[in-house]
């Protein structure tokens, strides 16, 4: 945003308030913000020999870029203004956000109102699933295919190499590059001790007008490779879970004779030669029958804090 130069405007500021043609990035009063508590230090520090402007919020991206801090603005911040009529499927999406009302709780009160929530096009499943016991309609909405291949499978014409493993990968929809990375890497082959392995990428959606790349990208690149699997539900962390089933319910439909079923991260690394040993060798001694009924991997257990990337090498 430039800064207004006619003195007629309530918006006036001049050359000795701000010399530059060019105000830094900064988040928005009216929408809140969020800054780290180890960044109020050095902002306040440079607040003392800044010259004041009467935009705060102008005033605080010209500090934070003094500071040298990461300015990242998010449209979750102020999405929708909290209007009388406004609807809360509307004001969910919304991290914080401003409001022309004076006294806001009719809208508060929808807010917080789980059955009303349940109702919007696509709800968090944390809102649905807690207190519903069928999830059977709420599946039929958000379980729909946006891109699928259903021949993946079946596209493996020799019966002596039917599909063995077929490896399902939770991405999320934006992250290219790691797919890729995963196409040119340990997805890159097929076969391995005789034994066919399949690869899905498991994606959830983004809507609004910035997001029409994302999805036209998407388009191009489920058409380009025929490995991605999109399913009608937000990208979200609380919407991992509704990967997971979606990865299930496109298995039992177009993948039905694999033999296992793999799932994993698009962060994770795959050494498939020793996975298809494994289970070979398994399967010698346990016998068939109870291969059929098989459920293996790391016991669970509650998960470290990730606070920086040195916290990730460590783990």
């Amino acid at each position: 945003m430039k800064p207004v130069r006619d003195k007629q405007s309530p918006f006036y500021v001049s050359r000795e308030e701000f010399k530059d043609d060019q105000y830094p990035d900064f988040c928005s009063l009216d929408n809140g913000f969020v800054l780290s508590a180890s960044s109020v230090r050095d902002v306040l520090f440079f607040a003392r020999n800044e010259t004041l402007i009467k935009f705060p919020d102008v005033f605080l991206g010209i500090l934070a870029s003094k500071t040298h801090i990461n300015t990242k603005l998010d449209p979750s911040f102020g999405s929708q203004a909290l209007e009388p009529n406004i609807h809360s499927c509307e004001v969910r999406l919304s991290m914080s956000t401003f409001t022309y009302i004076s006294d806001p709780k009719i809208q508060w009160k929808a807010l917080v109102n789980t059955t009303q929530l349940r109702k919007c096009l696509v709800p968090d499943i944390d809102v649905v699933v807690p207190k519903q016991t069928n999830n059977e309609r709420y599946f039929d909405q958000v379980l729909q295919y946006l891109h699928n291949n259903e021949t993946l499978c079946s596209s493996v014409k020799d019966k002596n190499y039917n599909v063995f493993v077929v490896s399902l990968i939770s991405s999320h929809v934006r992250n290219y590059k790691q797919r890729n990375a995963i196409r040119k890497t340990w997805g890159s082959q097929h076969l391995f001790l005789g034994r066919n392995v399949r690869y899905v990428f498991i994606l959830g959606k983004v809507e609004g007008e910035k997001e029409a790349m994302t999805q036209e990208l998407v388009a191009k690149e489920a058409q380009k490779y025929g490995d991605i699997v999109q399913g009608n539900f937000q990208e979200s962390f609380k919407n991992l879970t509704l990967k997971v089933v979606l990865g299930l319910k496109w298995t039992t439909e177009f993948c039905s004779d694999a033999a296992y079923l793999y799932k994993g991260d698009e962060d994770m690394f795959v050494a498939w030669r020793n996975v298809i040993r494994f289970l070979l060798e398994t399967s010698d001694k346990a016998g068939k029958e109870k291969m059929s009924r098989f459920f293996v991997g790391k016991h669970g257990r509650q998960s470290k804090n990730i606070e920086s990337e040195e916290s990730i090498l460590r783990q």
